[in-house]
């Protein structure tokens, strides 16, 4: 039951900038979105994915490098449209 609820949060986590990233691709703005938060958060999950890859754990690896890249995504899509 555990690893349902662990797969959840990873998807969720994974999912939860889209539809700020849909607004930002629907309408070529960015204005409302901090540069400097999204550069934190690519930091942050850039460091967690290294630590979940260094310790193994599959669900860790998941979710982070999934948030990884979705943060990064919408870093360069603030920075195109920003």
């Amino acid at each position: 039951m555990f690893e349902y609820i662990v797969w959840f949060a990873a998807v969720l986590s994974n999912v939860a900038n889209f539809p700020a990233m849909y607004k930002i691709i629907k309408t070529k703005k960015a204005k409302d979105f901090s540069i400097i938060t999204s550069y934190i958060w690519v930091f942050i999950t850039l460091i967690l994915s290294i630590h979940a890859i260094r310790i193994g754990d599959i669900y860790f690896i998941i979710s982070n490098v999934g948030m990884f890249i979705v943060n990064l995504a919408m870093t360069i899509l603030i920075i195109k449209y920003g």
